[in-house]
């Protein structure tokens, strides 16, 4: 899948270590090298702009190798996608709702954009 241009993007919910050491091994078998994705990351303009990694529901990380195309989320957009930030009350709450979802368009306009641009090498 990932050697046909696929992408394999994966979230520990809550932010949970377990998950995130777990999915570090495994990809390490699939042959990724993981490191946080840095500002001008083509995962930050792929349809929405963002400057750095945008907040999720909780406070987290996110890594990829996008050569191999494997992506890990510890900061739990799915969480913000269905509003359930980690502090509903926070003044930032709305927000890091609106960039969750804004940035799981860019993740779908990657994987699409990684996807043909495979198609087309091949």
């Amino acid at each position: 899948y990932l050697d046909s241009g696929g992408v394999f993007f994966a979230e520990a919910s809550g932010g949970s270590a377990e998950f995130t050491k777990a999915f570090e091994a495994l990809s390490k078998k699939l042959g990724a090298k993981l490191t946080k994705a840095a500002a001008g990351n083509a995962l930050f303009f792929a349809h929405h702009i963002f400057s750095r990694a945008p907040l999720g529901a909780v406070d987290g990380d996110l890594l990829i190798d996008e050569s191999a195309g494997v992506i890990l989320s510890t900061a739990d957009y799915g969480a913000a996608w269905q509003g359930k930030i980690d502090k509903p009350t926070a003044a930032d709450a709305r927000e890091r709702i609106r960039e969750s979802m804004e940035f799981g368009l860019n993740v779908l306009a990657y994987a699409a954009r990684r996807k043909r641009v495979h198609k087309l090498q091949g």
